[in-house]
């Protein structure tokens, strides 16, 4: 039980980081086509005409931009459940 417990949590560890790699390098396109706009939480993207962008490239941004807040998520749902495990291995070792 303990080695699938271990198989497990490697598992999740090595989602963490895949997920946490996809992040980083939406994070990098993102910056690398218009590294005068930074990503700003709220809302508070420039338009269009301010920028020289078409609307189809602030859609795509827009759309990069929520995949990351999705991954952002993910990653913290699963570190979440990886210390959870980690409790409840510590805890289950615990009692024997």
């Amino acid at each position: 039980m303990l080695d699938r417990v271990a198989v497990y949590l490697d598992k999740l560890q090595r989602r963490e980081e895949s997920l946490i790699a996809k992040c980083e390098l939406q994070q990098g396109r993102l910056s690398s086509r218009h590294p005068e706009q930074q990503y700003h939480p709220k809302g508070s993207v420039q338009s269009s005409s301010h920028v020289g962008i078409t609307p189809l490239e602030e859609l795509k941004m827009q759309q990069l931009r929520q995949k990351k807040d999705r991954l952002s998520y993910a990653v913290g749902r699963l570190e979440l459940q990886a210390n959870q495990r980690e409790r409840q291995l510590r805890k289950s070792m615990a009692g024997f």
